[in-house]
């Protein structure tokens, strides 16, 4: 009686295993569009990897009318990463872009809307205490909350402006500093002494004062 019992139990967990749905992909669709102007993004690449580390990426670009379609995709929890020169993805971590995705078996998320932040810049001149204009100043934008890394600047021309390019929407310290910060000072015959453009800092450990902060927006 105890054998028939056990029979009976095995061909249950058999036949409701195979009634059981196959674990089928899931796939994502839609559509990536410029934040401001709300016009199409081409050439985006579109990626989704999992919250969970796993060593596992979906993506595709998007075509001439922004479209992209990701299919074959493992059920589980992604996160979404777009890249395109001259674009950043959205700063609001509550965003829908920065919200992980979350795909169940044979699951069809279609006419997704994305969206990408157009870069910003910043445009000035370096004067010396004169007002005139100095060529050859590093010129660097950091970003105010100091990610490592976050790091970007241009170099002054013969008119002493510059740019600075491909920002994301943020908060940043403008600094500047001549090319050649060890330019030693130049002892006259009448003892007087030249300093040629000299930066400002702490002589104790050569940290640059923080510079004004810029407002950056897309």
């Amino acid at each position: 009686m105890r054998s028939n019992k056990v029979i009976l139990c095995l061909l249950w967990t058999a036949a409701a295993f195979a009634q059981a749905p196959p674990n089928k992909p899931a796939g994502v669709s839609g559509v990536v569009v410029n934040s401001i102007t709300g016009a199409p993004l081409p050439r985006v690449h579109v990626a989704f990897a999992p919250d969970t580390g796993e060593d596992r990426t979906y993506g595709a670009m998007t075509t001439t009318d922004g479209k992209f379609s990701i299919t074959g995709i493992l059920p589980g929890s992604y996160v979404l990463t777009m890249e395109r020169i001259g674009f950043s993805m959205p700063a609001d971590a509550h965003a829908p872009e920065n919200t992980p995705l979350v795909l169940a078996t044979d699951d069809r998320k279609n006419d997704l809307r994305l969206t990408l932040v157009p870069s910003g810049a910043i445009n000035g001149r370096v004067t010396n205490a004169d007002g005139e204009p100095v060529q050859g100043v590093l010129v660097s934008a950091e970003s105010a909350i100091g990610i490592s890394g976050d790091f970007t600047g241009s170099t002054t021309d013969a008119k002493g402006r510059f740019r600075i390019g491909g920002l994301a929407p943020g908060r940043y310290r403008v600094k500047a500093m001549p090319e050649n910060r060890h330019t030693p000072v130049e002892l006259r015959t009448d003892g007087t002494v030249d300093v040629q453009d000299a930066p400002t800092y702490y002589p104790a450990s050569l940290t640059f004062r923080q510079g004004a902060r810029v407002e950056v927006a897309a």
